[in-house]
């Protein structure tokens, strides 16, 4: 068996044609899309109550990166994200994702909590005896 960590949408295809199955959704909540036939639970709701790792895209500057500039970038992906209704509905129908945006502080906060969760997760893929 192998194992991948991906956006149930970027695979559903896959799923749907039967060469994969998707075992658990690793954030908080279960994919739960009824009209497509789609439900895959939460792999916390599966007895791993400490695995709660949501999937997050970002964007991530050189140091040094004019602050404007990042300001100004961060300014236009909010607004995008939050007001533009063809992209959210685009995202969801080809991802099964809703977008949300997150500031700079915000964002490097959840940065953070994410580093600390998988740093406890053991990915040696040894498997003991």
């Amino acid at each position: 068996m192998d194992v991948i960590l991906a956006a149930y949408g970027s695979i559903k295809d896959y799923v749907n044609e039967g060469s994969l199955t998707a075992l658990a959704m690793d954030g908080e909540e279960d994919l739960d899309v009824g009209d497509q036939g789609v439900h895959v639970e939460a792999i916390h709701n599966q007895g791993y109550e400490d695995i709660k790792l949501p999937f997050y895209y970002f964007f991530a500057f050189p140091k040094g990166t004019d602050k404007a500039m990042i300001k100004q970038f961060n300014d236009a992906v909010k607004d995008i994200v939050e007001n533009d209704e063809d992209y959210q509905q685009k995202i969801y129908e080809t991802y099964l994702q809703k977008p949300f945006y997150q500031g700079t502080e915000e964002g490097l906060k959840t940065f953070d909590d994410i580093t600390e969760v998988l740093n406890k997760v053991d990915l040696s893929g040894k498997v003991e005896q």
